[in-house]
């Protein structure tokens, strides 16, 4: 079933993108079922009334809510030169509550711009694929000292590392399992000696990745797994 992204759901018409990738796109018609949602976890199953120039015009079918995961992840990552928009898209896709994108010593800052509005595009195609009612937050690019300095209520703080003293997530987690995460993961060329000593000061717990160097769209999506599969799938230790 195809769905549309509509943060009003109880308006019953898609305007805009949406109603033409509705009408004009997808050639749906009257009669056809669909499936729209809010982003804040909430989804109704339509059906379609009514096509006009101004809007698709929807009947209410059936209504539900998506109850959030059972634990709130947040990525912070560097912005990489090649497939932030993969980290995003695939982050979505495993549920992530906030998307942080960090300039760090090691991003090419010129290469950032202003890219936030086309990530939460990319987070919204992907609900719409995987079937995920609730949006990420995505805000603008923040340095890493920035996002280190402004509060955060977190139960556990990792941070992906090569050093030597890093820990498999198993040996970090304790009982209860934690419910609120922050996972931080480097540029190309890891976070710097400095950097590694700011988030340790702010409490984050080295997590190694296993013994191979990453590339760090692998590194992130290979440390949001096992967060997931540790803390989601199976709910902790």
């Amino acid at each position: 079933m195809h769905r549309f992204y509509l943060p009003d759901p109880d308006s019953l018409v898609l305007s805009g993108e949406e109603a033409h990738h509705c009408r004009d796109v997808l050639r749906l018609r009257s009669g056809d079922e669909v499936e729209i949602f809010d982003g804040l976890g909430h989804a109704t199953r339509c059906r379609i009334a009514e096509m006009t120039k101004r809007g698709v015009h929807l009947t209410s079918l059936e209504r539900r809510i998506s109850a959030p995961l059972t634990c709130h992840i947040t990525l912070a990552a560097a912005v990489i030169k090649k497939n932030f928009d993969l980290i995003v898209q695939k982050a979505t896709e495993l549920g992530v509550e906030t998307i942080v994108p960090l300039v760090t010593e090691r991003t090419v800052v010129h290469f950032v711009g202003h890219k936030a509005t086309r990530w939460r595009e990319i987070a919204l195609e992907a609900c719409k694929q995987c079937g995920n009612n609730r949006l990420p937050n995505i805000p603008e690019p923040q340095t890493l000292k920035e996002f280190l300095a402004a509060p955060g209520l977190y139960h556990l703080k990792l941070v992906a590392s090569l050093q030597a003293d890093a820990q498999p997530l198993k040996e970090i987690l304790s009982y209860p399992p934690p419910r609120i995460v922050l996972l931080l993961v480097g540029p190309e060329g890891d976070f710097t000696e400095t950097e590694y000593a700011a988030a340790r000061a702010a409490g984050c717990r080295p997590l190694t990745l296993g013994p191979l160097t990453l590339r760090a769209e692998t590194a992130a999506l290979y440390a949001l797994s096992i967060v997931h599969h540790e803390l989601v799938t199976h709910g902790g230790v």
